[in-house]
């Protein structure tokens, strides 16, 4: 494989590694209420994300051969954090990625964003997690666009097959067993997913009381407001049993988003643990 590609693949697991501590830590903060201890447990989980960012600043250094702190010194890591190489080999300059929204103008970062001031902050968990997410989304892209990150010999790796070969390896230190219930409650969430995506889409829809000329009865009102309450409820049902199903795999916040498909990333990256 190409030794580039390596670096991008190993921090991109690394990353999403990271991503589950911080989602950890952000849904603490916000269940945290307040009260006695409140300030000492904020102080407890500011540090705890500092800790992350230290982590996610070990994996920029692998990454950023140009990486500086505001005083312009080189950036080198922290060896007693998680992710720490005493010898990169960084195949990116910061400048690289851009910042700025989506059709307007791009300007060359200067700071990797997965390690701005922000990210040290459990309030911010949100905003960091986004962060982690597009940052991920950067790298791959730029493996699929780079010449260099290509490989250049006859047995090149199609992506599909290098994602498998991946996937194989994570399997790999799980039981069968735990593998197949893994795979049976992912395929659960996908089927409980479509159908919640459905009955929100069906909850968005006109009431069919508009337009009419003719008075609307007491009972058609009553009847379209028990089938709205019925809706809510069994869409409150379903995702209840999707929450159930995260629970048991200690997955405590996701993205509330079509499919779910924070979650399921989250549940897929469980086949990298020795036990469930």
């Amino acid at each position: 494989m190409n030794p580039k590609t390596q670096v991008i693949e190993q921090a991109i697991m690394d990353l999403e590694e990271n991503r589950e501590m911080v989602s950890q830590i952000y849904n603490e903060y916000r269940e945290t209420k307040q009260g006695p201890g409140y300030y000492k447990k904020v102080e407890e989980l500011d540090a705890a994300m500092e800790k992350a960012r230290e982590e996610r600043t070990n994996i920029a250094v692998r990454l950023f051969r140009d990486y500086v702190d505001y005083q312009g010194n080189p950036v080198v890591g922290n060896p007693n954090e998680a992710f720490y190489d005493p010898n990169p080999t960084p195949i990116f300059s910061v400048g690289d990625f851009h910042r700025g929204r989506p059709g307007g103008r791009h300007f060359p970062r200067t700071m990797p964003a997965i390690t701005g001031a922000r990210t040290k902050h459990a309030q911010t968990g949100r905003s960091t997690l986004k962060r982690i997410d597009k940052f991920i989304e950067q790298l791959k892209y730029k493996m699929k666009k780079r010449k260099d990150l290509q490989e250049s010999n006859l047995f090149q790796l199609t992506e599909a097959k290098l994602k498998q070969m991946i996937l194989d390896e994570m399997k790999s230190n799980l039981p069968l067993a735990d593998q197949e219930m893994l795979r049976r409650d992912i395929d659960k969430v996908r089927t409980l997913s479509a159908e919640i995506d459905m009955l929100r889409e069906i909850s968005r829809m006109p009431s069919g009381f508009e337009g009419r000329t003719n008075v609307v009865s007491s009972a058609e009102l009553e009847q379209s407001i028990k089938d709205m309450e019925d809706l809510y409820h069994r869409i409150q049902t379903l995702d209840n049993e999707v929450r159930a199903i995260a629970n048991k795999y200690d997955i405590e916040f996701y993205f509330d988003e079509p499919g779910n498909e924070d979650l399921i990333r989250l549940m897929k990256n469980k086949f990298r643990r020795k036990s469930l």
